[in-house]
């Protein structure tokens, strides 16, 4: 398996974008978000507000506060010149003692367990040797007309590297060897006719990102500074590379990039008129479109560049190449981005979500198993074993072709890629079958075959959804299916919303197995209106009586049934609670209702069960 997003999850909406300041990691699954007036921390599990600090000092926090892991108290700077620390159980910050600096704090960056101070001086230290000399002045290798634009520090390499700018945004670079005693060197960086759009060190390697779309990549311990910003290392053309963009260090093999998408939402390929013109700006939600507006009124920067989207990329740093993706609602210039154990935190439409990631060794086989050669002869239709006095068990002969019909073989020998995995057998014969309406032998496909990718079954689903009910008379000899019932409490008669062909087709994909994280992605593809019309019909189904408590060969399970249900719901919950259709919240309460009623029933058949058990075990003592 190769390393992957998995799905977004919101986190907390209650701040204002302009004093964000950042976020840091806590402990135990917990984030400190830093505005300018309030420190807070949030538990990611639940999304619920832990702690909330604030002073009576007006926008105190000048620096994204952090957890310090040695002395296990938040620590923060004030007003660029104090730095302030308290344990999780302080109440009021204003009574903590305040330690104050004779040189500005720029931020606080925590590695390997410790925390550092970057002061704007270009000096960096270790938070208890800063406090010691705190009525030191600080000299560094800053001049008065630079400002720090990225720092970063690794412990474990024992160095640090800056990237100042000067007011002719002439950029140079400062490396920093820690607590050696030697002198910081630098250099400066440029490529012509180019702009520095990211930048990131990971493993004492700095990459820099160029409006060209070109990465370059130089080795701080190996490579002379004189070489900035090194050897060619990649093009990058997922994202917007002419627009500013971040990118974030997630382990020693893999980064985030977050910058302006590419495409639009049906996967077109945009151009950069076309993305920042308000005419052409899709159908958006009311709160994307709140959240614009707000941006707009208070006179953002960004509000130009936020309603394209933008795209959150998991990059592989061995191989130089994406392994997974996830489309956000708005590109902000530049990006709010902040990676953690827990996942990656950005801000999409005014809010903080994040994105969890699953982290894998980089071999040929994670990142390069979909990428295999189409050039492949047709097998032989049959098998040969190397002793033929041997038995052969009955389906060790059979081959590709076996329990097909001649149609489905004939189809399979045409696109000449017999020797690939099933999956990718599957996916390359149902493309064509879609968009030919082809639905006799898409639903043969979805029977015979075991492995189908999850994209390919949800594009099966929408072909069916989009097909009307006559099209699928005829074609085979269907279950008998009620089409309505009438149930205690509901207003008039439940209706299946499909005839009987169309939901036998469908019953036949929801049987399929899947991973569920990959369906919940692939999900997104179904239109709000064809999830309306599938969530309508899967609530019929427990309504009616449609579905087994148990796994059946041929019937659906109520757990099949509910967990279809509850993807989809997942999936387009913001647009089902902005609809303003009052048929599409009476739907969700119907289905809110019906699984409240099962679960208490499943509860009292479970406590009955422990019961008689318990009665039993007792006569027989």
């Amino acid at each position: 398996m190769a390393a992957t997003l998995l799905n977004t999850r919101f986190l907390c909406s209650d701040f204002n974008l302009k004093n964000l300041i950042g976020v840091s990691e806590n402990f135990e699954e917990h984030l400190i978000i830093t505005c300018r007036g309030f420190v807070k921390i949030y538990n990611v599990r639940d999304q619920k507000l832990i702690q909330s600090w604030t002073t009576k000092t007006w926008h105190p926090f000048t620096s994204p506060a952090v957890y310090d892991p040695e002395s296990k108290k938040i620590v923060a700077v004030i007003n660029h010149s104090s730095i302030s620390r308290w344990n999780h159980a302080e109440d009021d910050i204003d009574k903590v003692k305040r330690e104050n600096f004779e040189t500005s704090i720029n931020q606080l960056i925590v590695s390997g367990g410790t925390v550092y101070v970057v002061f704007n001086s270009g000096r960096i230290e270790d938070l208890e040797s800063a406090l010691k000399s705190r009525k030191e002045v600080k000299p560094g290798c800053i001049e008065g007309n630079e400002t720090i634009t990225y720092a970063a520090v690794e412990k474990e390499k024992n160095i640090a590297v800056m990237v100042v700018k000067d007011q002719e945004s002439h950029l140079k670079v400062w490396k920093l060897h820690l607590g050696d005693g030697s002198s910081p060197v630098c250099c400066n960086m440029v490529v012509k006719d180019e702009n520095l759009t990211a930048i990131c060190m990971l493993s004492a390697k700095l990459y820099t990102l160029w409006s060209s779309g070109v990465m370059y990549c130089h080795n701080l311990h190996s490579d002379p500074i004189e070489r900035l910003p090194g050897r060619q290392y990649s093009t990058v053309n997922v994202i917007e590379a002419s627009r500013n963009a971040r990118i974030l260090p997630v382990s020693s093999s893999h980064m985030a990039l977050i910058g302006a998408d590419l495409k639009d939402e049906e996967g077109k390929k945009i151009s950069f008129g076309e993305r920042y013109s308000l005419q052409s700006m899709p159908e958006l939600s009311r709160a994307t479109l709140q959240a614009a507006q707000l941006a707009k009124e208070n006179s953002f920067s960004c509000f130009s560049h936020t309603y394209a989207g933008s795209l959150l990329v998991l990059w592989d740093v061995k191989f130089a190449m994406v392994t997974s993706t996830r489309r956000l609602k708005m590109y902000y210039d530049p990006p709010y981005a902040w990676v953690s154990s827990v996942g990656i935190i950005v801000v999409d439409g005014g809010s903080l979500s994040c994105t969890p990631y699953v982290i894998a060794n980089s071999t040929l086989a994670t990142v390069f198993g979909s990428r295999i050669s189409s050039e492949a002869e047709c097998p032989p239709e049959t098998c040969y074993g190397w002793d033929a006095t041997v038995d052969v068990k009955k389906g060790e002969t059979q081959t590709i072709y076996a329990n097909k019909s001649e149609k489905l073989n004939e189809v399979l020998r045409s696109v000449n890629k017999l020797s690939l995995s099933e999956s990718i057998l599957a996916g390359t014969v149902i493309g064509p079958m879609v968009e030919n309406k082809e639905l006799a032998l898409l639903h043969e496909v979805i029977a015979v075959f075991e492995d189908i990718p999850e994209s390919y079954l949800v594009k099966v689903i929408q072909c069916y959804l989009r097909c009307k009910d006559s099209e699928f008379d005829g074609l085979f000899k269907y279950p008998v299916m009620q089409m309505e019932v009438k149930c205690q409490g509901e207003e008039g008669v439940v209706r299946c919303p499909f005839g009987p062909g169309k939901a036998s087709f469908i019953n036949a994909v929801l049987r399929k197995s899947y991973t569920d994280t990959h369906l919940a992605k692939e999900l997104n593809m179904l239109s709000f209106e064809d999830s309306l019309s599938l969530i309508q019909y899967l609530y019929f189904l427990i309504v009616a009586g449609e579905v087994l408590l148990c796994p059946g060969n041929e019937a659906l399970s109520l757990a099949e049934v509910s967990e279809w249900l509850s993807l989809i719901l997942d999936t387009k919950y913001h647009q089902l609670i902005l609809s303003s259709e009052v048929d599409v919240h009476r739907l969700l309460l119907s289905c809110f209702s019906r699984i409240t009623d099962m679960v208490g029933f499943i509860a009292q058949a479970s406590a009955r069960i422990d019961c008689n058990r318990a009665t039993r075990r007792e006569i027989e003592e």
